[in-house]
């Protein structure tokens, strides 16, 4: 860092405050509350400490900043992220002007003043009842929470299910999440404390959100809950608070069946590529895909009135011993989700949940198939997969 400059209440590395506002930003509320669009400042001893909410969600940064006096402020949150990602100097200067209410900002002959709110305005997302879970690698629970969370429901007429489920199962630790159509689990291979509840519902929104500021290196995730209220989890200068659904999550278990009659092992790869082109079809069509018997292997196809039909043959170690249609997207998710050179697809009839796996327990992913001949239950499983697909590329 240079020299401060003699009016400056804090100075920051414009790379250091534009990293951290690019993760608090993530938690800002779409709300008619003008408080809740702010990023809450507070800059004492050697640290600015950076913190926005939905009520939801908090998230919280906090990073190094030379600081000549203790201040604290609600910032316009995207006006303020926006002008730091714009500063053409390499550090930033804040002045704090509390009678205005107005935040300078400065950087290499650029000047701004914005239009901010007290700190005393903005909600108390402290948790000081919070009692320690157990800590997970970041990596892993980024990867177990994006390949879950792909399954959470997007409709609000159904609470509970738009969640990503943490619970003690079996003894084992899993994240979890369904749509009515469809779910996904992941075993996390760490011991968690489930101190109450053995339960506990994640917000799908605040799922995506902690998903996308999670580092893929191997920190060590503090995990900890607040009364059953809410889940903090921290690593590093972040930390992440979530408020927790009050609402009783399916018993999943009960989808998976204990056994298989049928069992085959496909190239990932090649597998991906025939749902893809089969969409181009199926699209048209309610999104149905189908699957059907091939000689040495699984005739994947789909197929519309107005367009025509596509299909791939892939060999496997088993031929498909019947015809099973599914929605193209929900398998499309599943596959990409999976990622693995070989995928086992495992099924007992027609009329029962496909399951997909890279062939350990680790990761499961379930379909429910759609009964071909139902329109209702056709068109139903396409509206739930297209709204999933949309909330995906928001």
């Amino acid at each position: 860092m240079t020299k401060k400059a003699e009016s400056s209440d804090t100075m920051i590395l414009t790379e250091t405050i534009k990293a951290a506002l690019g993760i608090v930003s993530k938690a800002l509320g779409k709300s008619t509350l003008p408080v809740l669009t702010t990023i809450h400042m507070r800059a004492e001893g050697e640290t600015l400490t950076l913190t926005a909410t939905d009520l939801e969600t908090a998230i919280s940064v906090a990073v190094p900043a030379i600081v000549k006096k203790v201040w604290a402020a609600c910032a316009p949150g995207t006006t303020l992220t926006d002008l730091a990602s714009a500063a053409p100097g390499a550090q930033i200067d804040l002045i704090w002007e509390e009678d205005s209410a107005t935040l300078r900002f400065a950087s290499q002959g650029t000047k701004a003043k914005l239009k901010s709110l007290a700190a005393d305005e903005f909600p108390n997302t402290a948790a000081p009842d919070s009692k320690l879970m157990g800590t997970v690698p970041a990596s892993e629970l980024r990867s177990a929470l994006k390949r879950v969370a792909i399954a959470a429901s997007t409709d609000e007429a159904r609470p509970a299910l738009c969640a990503v489920q943490l619970a003690l199962v079996n003894e084992k630790v899993c994240l979890t999440a369904a749509d009515g159509f469809r779910l996904a689990s992941y075993h996390l291979d760490h011991e968690l404390v489930f101190h109450a509840k053995t339960s506990l519902l994640i917000p799908r929104s605040a799922a995506l959100k902690l998903t996308a500021i999670l580092p893929g290196d191997d920190s060590r995730v503090t995990v900890s809950v607040d009364e059953d209220r809410a889940i903090l989890m921290a690593w590093g200068n972040v930390s992440f608070r979530a408020q927790l659904l009050d609402f009783n999550f399916p018993d999943w278990q009960v989808i998976f069946p204990r056994d298989f009659k049928h069992s085959l092992t496909l190239n990932g790869k090649d597998f991906q590529g025939a749902v893809r082109r089969a969409e181009i079809f199926a699209r048209e069509g309610q999104s149905v895909l189908k699957f059907n018997h091939a000689e040495n292997g699984v005739k994947v196809y789909g197929e519309s009135a107005e367009t025509g039909q596509g299909e791939t043959i892939l060999t496997s170690d088993a031929e498909m011993p019947f015809l099973v249609g599914s929605n193209v997207i929900f398998v499309k998710q599943g596959l990409e989700a999976i990622g693995a050179d070989q995928v086992r697809m495992r099924l007992n009839e027609p009329n029962t949940p496909i399951l997909f796996t890279n062939g350990t327990d680790k990761y499961r992913y379930v379909v429910m198939p759609v009964l071909i001949s139902d329109p209702v239950e056709v068109a139903r499983a396409a509206e739930v997969a297209k709204a999933s697909e949309e909330a995906a590329m928001a």
